[in-house]
């Protein structure tokens, strides 16, 4: 071999050290960079699942409050249905006790009325003279 040639030899071999050193440091520059780029995938996904499991907590909290609004709204409207019975109940009391107080005066006219009619009677007895004080 001629020494141009182990020299051009010499040199490819150098340059192609050199490129190999290159491309294992980019090699291990991209293992790293892989790594790192797993890492944080994994911490994304931790992050995921723990934010749909807030989000499905924060859903049926929702869920909870609604039906507690719900509730809540049926509870007033009986409570205002229980506050309009016992104001018709207190209506009808009251037309009862006026209807009664209008039978007593009914019973005492009547008794008034019969009292008159027993003393008509024995004063139209008296003129007949059937009775005899």
């Amino acid at each position: 071999m001629n020494s141009a040639v182990l020299l051009v030899s010499l040199a490819f071999t150098r340059e192609f050290r050199r490129f190999t050193r290159k491309f294992c440091g980019f090699t291990r520059e991209f293992r790293r960079f892989t790594r790192e780029f797993g890492q944080f995938t994994r911490e994304f996904r931790r992050f995921t699942r723990e934010f749909g499991q807030f989000t499905r907590e924060f859903a049926a909290l929702l869920v909870s409050l609604g039906n507690l609004l719900v509730s809540s709204a049926a509870l007033l409207v009986n409570s205002a249905a229980l506050l309009v019975n016992s104001a018709v109940l207190l209506v009808n009391s009251a037309v009862l006790l006026v209807s009664s107080a209008a039978l007593l005066v009914n019973l005492g006219s009547l008794l008034v009325n019969s009292a008159a009619l027993l003393v008509s009677l024995m004063f139209l007895l008296e003129m007949l003279n059937v009775v005899k004080p």
